[in-house]
């Protein structure tokens, strides 16, 4: 039951609703009297885009009104797709590589223009590659499933002529006919469809290979355009003398200088070695795979072809196109706004950007601040989220008061100024040799959008970097990391488009006038390099339930306090007990149990546990580090969650017991596998095998103590509650629990392998308000 003022269902409907996927349709009052709005009547539906409009009657015979909805006839049908692909029906990798081996390559280098290069390199491997992987065009359906035979299309074009014979002739044997036709339809479909899921289930190689193939049988997103880019009117010299460029210099002073050298043709070899062959094919047609496979017999004319880019400075102009597609992210999906644009790249130009990237990341590392989370080797949001957190839980230790700020970048990517990003790289060193060839990867640029098999117009890119290249994250990072260099003295940390700024003080005036003085430095620095912020997704939030005098602002604009926000995936309360996060994971569970649960008849049960790990276990370990201090009540709420989808998807009754289920799947509990992933990030700590702010989170015991155990981390001493259930806390005392060889353990997969054999629980027994929350 449902009261207009609140507009929510109780617990026990909602927590139905979640677990079942079920959306109510109607959502407004059904009994209205003098002193009451109440909405008694519900619809429930799985599929609440089949209903187009949902409403009530006022009949005047009484207070209680008639729900009336109107359901769709009809769902439209997606339109057939034209698609091109390379035939492999006849292709010989032998033959394949013989041909390649006579292809005179060198008659290629005789041209001293880059593009005359690229343009005969490629007729020459392409006129090799038609011949024996010729490219062709077919019609496709809209909706086309892989486990669609010749015999159900058969089967379904016979049912639909006996109907139409049937409905002309309505006579006892045309209907007979027609009816065990209709029957042997979903007859056919059931058995095909449980073919095919044991055979993904036995002749995949990988999870991704698994994945790839099963994803088809769940649901997916539309697609929309891409959103256009803005180009500030300035001119290159005028960066010359911009307030970033000018603090780099002051930061750095005199550093040393950077450029591109050649390489080696073993090293391009072991680059063709590794490509991907499930990606994309870019505009020039040459696919992932067909390179990887031609990778022996043309890796030195490849070598020879990145070494002229690298020497004359120049980027092939057919390099720089890019065929876009928009991913859906969340939200409304009409909105263009949440939708983000991956650039679909040539496969050889990836190949050079490998090696401008390596040499240019290495250079990098020298530079690059503490504070970057994003795109970093080592780097996650695991990693992001703990030492945001660590840092906010000390100082609430402390009995100090902490606020945070979230701000949201628009289309950061698509909005870096390329003569600024010069110029910064310029300031950090770039010899004028190097700056020549990445101005060419980046200006002349041209991209089209790809939806539903339909092409647009090709338009020309002026700012930003491609996303889905591998040169650009490095690029946006280098463009963001002088924000570092700023008077700025709050904590901060970026990853992304996603930027925290968090302070703390005892006095909440103080930490209120100390955050806004921050916040609007930081909102000059983008202005100045041009990224516009994303008002409407930025927030603040107040830790400990503490009240601040005035909202902050940024650019005028008010940012009202929230008493939970999401950040890098995970939902934070103004308390840190992740309440409303695991809240959210078990609604994200039920729902795709519920998806699973339709399909559960025609999957095989080891099939089915296979997509388990892949589709509802990730929810459950996202950030688990994080939670490793998590309350016993909001542990078993999980447990909890996770026995439904297991006793659910493997159709096992309600009285079979959870470890039962786990020995089925062949899993650790949840509580388990968290302590177990906080203790491998322990370990990596210890080895220098994470960045440097988590390994500041754990120190090794003194020597000169005289105590049993080694390889032990000091305990930290907590004065609350928030110390207590921290990361930091818990992970050393399950570290210090472990036995001599499991710490010392040689290697990390050896460590790993020491971990299985035991049973990791937390053992404290807190008595504070967090481990009282009732599921």
């Amino acid at each position: 039951m449902l009261n207009n003022d609140s507009c929510s269902p109780d617990n026990r409907l909602s927590e139905y609703c979640d677990r079942f996927q079920l959306t109510n349709i109607v959502t407004v009052p059904t009994r209205i009297t003098d002193t009451s709005s109440t909405l008694l009547d519900v619809i429930l539906t799985t599929h609440p885009q089949r209903f187009c409009y949902t409403t009530t009657l006022q009949l005047g015979i009484s207070d209680h009104d008639m729900v009336v909805t109107i359901r769709k006839w009809k769902l439209p049908k997606p339109p057939p797709k034209l698609i091109s692909y390379r035939s492999m029906k006849r292709f010989d990798i032998d033959i394949f590589l013989q041909d390649l081996n006579s292809v005179p390559w060198d008659c290629a280098f005789i041209h001293d223009d880059i593009n005359d290069i690229w343009a005969t390199w490629y007729k020459l491997f392409t006129e090799v590659i038609d011949r024996h992987a010729p490219l062709k065009k077919k019609l496709v359906r809209g909706n086309a499933v892989s486990w669609m035979t010749p015999k159900i299309i058969q089967a379904i074009n016979t049912r639909d002529r006996l109907h139409r014979r049937f409905t002309k002739k309505k006579t006892s044997e045309n209907w007979e006919t027609y009816r065990k036709q209709r029957n042997l339809v979903p007859s056919l479909k059931r058995s095909s469809l449980k073919s095919y899921c044991i055979n993904v289930s036995t002749n995949s190689k990988h999870p991704g290979e698994f994945w790839k193939k099963f994803h088809c049988l769940l649901p997916s997103k539309d697609r929309v355009p891409r959103p256009a880019s803005h180009m500030p009117n300035l001119q290159p010299e005028e960066f010359k003398t911009h307030p970033s460029v000018i603090s780099i210099r002051r930061k750095l002073g005199r550093q040393t200088s950077f450029s591109f050298t050649r390489v080696q043709d073993s090293y391009i070899k072991r680059i063709l070695s590794t490509i991907k062959i499930n990606k994309a094919t870019g505009a020039d047609g040459i696919s992932p795979r067909l390179l990887k496979l031609a990778g022996p017999r043309i890796f030195s004319s490849l070598t020879k072809l990145i070494n002229q880019c690298i020497v004359s400075g120049s980027w092939p102009t057919d390099w720089k196109t890019s065929i876009v597609s928009p991913i859906y992210k969340k939200g409304t999906e009409t909105l263009k706004s949440n939708y983000r644009p991956v650039s679909v790249l040539s496969a050889v130009s990836k190949v050079a950007e490998r090696v401008i990237f390596d040499q240019l990341y290495e250079f990098s590392l020298d530079f690059l601040s503490g504070n970057l989370s994003g795109f970093l080797k080592g780097h996650s949001c695991t990693t992001a989220l703990l030492k945001t957190f660590e840092d906010i839980r000390k100082k609430l230790d402390s009995s100090e008061h902490s606020a945070a700020i979230t701000i949201d970048l628009s289309k950061e990517f698509d909005s870096i100024n390329h003569d600024l990003l010069l110029a910064k790289l310029s300031a950090y060193g770039v010899t004028k040799d190097a700056l020549q060839l990445l101005r060419s990867y980046l200006t002349d640029r041209k991209q089209n959008v790809k939806t539903d098999g339909v092409l647009s117009d090709w338009q020309i890119v002026r700012c930003g970097v491609p996303q889905g290249s591998i040169l650009g994250p490095l690029l946006f990072n280098i463009y963001m990391n002088d924000v570092n260099f700023s008077d700025i003295s709050c904590s901060l940390r970026f990853y992304a488009d996603d930027t925290t700024g968090y302070s703390s003080n005892l006095c909440p005036s103080t930490l209120q006038i100390n955050l806004q003085n921050n916040v609007g430095l930081l909102a000059s620095w983008f202005c100045e390099n041009f990224l516009a912020i994303n008002h409407s997704k930025s927030q603040s939030i107040v830790f400990n339930r503490a009240t601040l005098p005035t909202p902050f602002v940024i650019d005028s604009n008010e940012l009202d306090y929230v008493t939970h926000m999401k950040l890098l995936g995970v939902v934070i309360d103004n308390s840190l007990s992740f309440n409303v996060h695991i809240k959210e994971v078990c609604r994200k569970v039920n729902t795709k149990v519920s998806i699973l649960r339709r399909i559960r008849k025609f999957i095989p049960s080891d099939v089915m546990i296979k997509l388990y790990k892949a589709f509802i276990l990730p929810h459950f370990e996202y950030a688990s580090p994080l939670f490793i201090g998590l309350s016993k009540g909001l542990s078993a709420k999980l447990e909890s969650t996770n026995a439904f989808a297991l006793r659910t998807l493997l159709n096992y009754s309600k009285s079979t017991a959870y470890e039962e289920l786990l020995k089925t799947a062949n899993i650790k509990s949840l509580e388990h596998r968290r302590i177990e992933q906080a203790l491998i990030l322990v370990y990596k700590s210890i080895h220098n095998q994470t960045p440097n702010y988590i390994q500041e989170l754990f120190s090794l015991r003194s020597n000169g103590y005289s105590l049993r155990g080694h390889l032990k981390v000091v305990l930290p001493r907590p004065t609350s509650s928030y110390m207590q259930h921290s990361f930091t806390y818990q992970a050393s005392k399950q570290w210090n629990n472990l036995t001599d060889k499991i710490r010392m353990s040689e290697s990390l997969s050896i460590f790993r392998k020491n971990l299985q054999d035991i049973q990791l629980s937390s053992s404290y027994d807190c008595s504070c308000l967090f481990c009282k929350q009732i599921v």
